[in-house]
């Protein structure tokens, strides 16, 4: 326990003058993600085969664009009038939830989370106007968010009307692999790699005259590939972060794996 105390010490204490830093409350929930590895008697860990994209069944019969596995919808609705507000972006991720349903099933509403909303806007008689919104959902995986070209794109116009649906969804095969190193190396080597890529941005934005931080962690599905080049979803955190450009606050995300 006493080296983990110092490890997050050294973390903290050797980032605290450098313009990207991380609060020990981040660190801290990254620990107790990896405890599960370090604290328990087995030996292995799951990832999950990418045997390729799949077309999701759905209740309307539309016509259906595929691209390579990105699939396009092109509708047409036109049924609301409730005008798209950025400041009640609820009413937006309450709208797409229940079109998620509608188009879709309760299946993938359930193995999906929204992760995006965004809304889009035009200068008009010199004054910005809201023209539309975009949702986005990300597939779960054992309730866990998949980075990569696993999503759902929801497209709205001013009154919320549903435009066009885009998106790309993974069938995947759960694997189990066996860890075959020490155990407990598995925290420290994390940390290892997440203050090297805290360091290289504080790098970035210190030439910018920047600063910026760390403000949460997350468990996520990396994708990759193998030894073989097959698609391959990998344990990893996923940590978000936010600086200040100039009076605009700017986001930043990036992953680190679970296990190396």
């Amino acid at each position: 326990m006493l080296k983990r105390v110092l490890l997050f010490a050294f973390i903290t204490f050797s980032l605290v003058d450098a313009q990207f830093i991380s609060s020990p409350s981040v660190l801290q929930r990254a620990e107790k993600f990896l405890q599960r590895y370090t604290e328990s008697s087995d030996s292995t860990y799951t990832v999950y085969e990418v045997k390729g994209n799949i077309k999701l069944p759905m209740k309307v019969d539309v016509p259906i664009e595929n691209f390579g596995g990105r699939y396009i919808i092109n509708l047409n609705s036109g049924t609301r009038n409730i005008r798209v507000n950025d400041f009640e972006e609820f009413n937006l991720r309450k709208i797409a939830s229940e079109d998620l349903r509608n188009y879709f099933n309760n299946e993938v509403l359930n193995s999906s989370k929204i992760t995006r909303v965004a809304f889009e806007h035009q200068q008009r008689n010199g004054q910005s106007e809201i023209v539309g919104g975009i949702v986005m959902f990300h597939q779960l995986v054992q309730n866990v968010i998949v980075r990569g070209d696993a999503f759902i794109f929801l497209y709205y116009d001013a009154l919320s009307n549903l435009k066009k649906i885009e998106y790309s969804w993974l069938n995947v095969k759960k694997k189990i692999k066996k860890i075959d190193f020490c155990k407990e190396c598995i925290l420290e080597s994390h940390m290892d790699k997440l203050e090297q890529e805290i360091s290289r941005i504080s790098r970035d934005i210190k030439s910018e005259n920047m600063q910026g931080e760390l403000y949460d962690a997350v468990r996520s599905w990396r994708m990759t590939t193998d030894s073989s080049g097959n698609g391959i979803l990998v344990p990893c955190l996923t940590y978000l972060g936010h600086f200040d450009d100039k009076g605009t606050i700017r986001y930043i995300s990036f992953d680190v794996d679970e296990i190396f």
